[in-house]
C-alpha cells in the first residue's frame, strides 16, 4: 500500500512539472520615477470643500484634519481664511454603493 502512495506522489510532482513547463512567462516593465519637489518657502494653503453642501460638516471636518496634517509635515503652514492662503485646496469625497 505505501508503495502505491510513492508512486501516486512521484506521478504528481512530475504532472506538475509538466504543467508548469507549458506556462507562458509573465514579463513586466516597470518604471518608477522619484522626484523631491522643492520645500515650500512661506507658502500657505487653505482648505475648501469642492461640494459646499460638504463644507463644515463633520465628516469633511476630520478629512480637511489628515490633509491639513499631510501638507504641514511637507513645510506647507495652514491660513485662516482663503484671502491671505498662497494655495487653496479643493477635495470631495463620496460613498459608493457597494
Amino acid at each position: 500500500p505505501s508503495r502505491f502512495g510513492g508512486i501516486r506522489m512521484a506521478a504528481a510532482a512530475l504532472l506538475m512539472l509538466a504543467l508548469a513547463a507549458c506556462a507562458t512567462p509573465f514579463r513586466a516593465d516597470v518604471s518608477r520615477f522619484q522626484s523631491q519637489m522643492p520645500a515650500p518657502a512661506g507658502q500657505t494653503f487653505a482648505i475648501v470643500a469642492e461640494d459646499p453642501a460638504l463644507a463644515g460638516g463633520i465628516e469633511f471636518a476630520q478629512y480637511a484634519r489628515l490633509v491639513e496634517a499631510k501638507l504641514s509635515a511637507q513645510g506647507y503652514a495652514p491660513a485662516a481664511s482663503t484671502d491671505p492662503a498662497s494655495l487653496i485646496v479643493r477635495f470631495d469625497y463620496g460613498v459608493d454603493k457597494g
